[in-house]
């Protein structure tokens, strides 16, 4: 590699994983900024991963585990871990669709078993 040549990794991206289902994400690839790398954060409740986050985490936010949120929300741990090759932050299944289809969906739904 060049001398000065900047290394831009590139991740998986999910803001919301779960039950294999990525929801929130407009695209599920993220180039990252070079001080970057690829990560997951694992949000367990007991021994259970209840959802994860998965894209670009700053390096000072990997291999963290922390206590999130307040009152009964604070038995969820969050643990961060990185990686340095692109894509190694894990895949998973396809997006779930839109919430304005599932939305209009259900109204649907609700209307015809009316």
């Amino acid at each position: 590699m060049g001398q000065g040549q900047v290394i831009n990794r590139e991740c998986n991206n999910c803001a919301l994983r779960f039950l294999s289902t990525c929801f929130g994400s407009t695209s599920q690839y993220a180039q990252c900024q070079e001080s970057a790398f690829c990560g997951v954060t694992n949000y367990i409740l007991g021994n259970t991963i209840v959802f994860a986050r998965y894209g670009c985490i700053e390096s000072a936010n990997c291999n963290l585990t922390s206590q999130s949120g307040t009152g009964a929300l604070r038995a969820i741990t969050a643990n961060t871990t990185c990686c340095n090759t692109n894509f190694c932050n894990g895949g998973f299944t396809a997006r779930a669709p839109h919430l304005a289809v599932l939305g209009s969906l259900s109204i649907f739904l609700l209307y015809i078993t009316s």
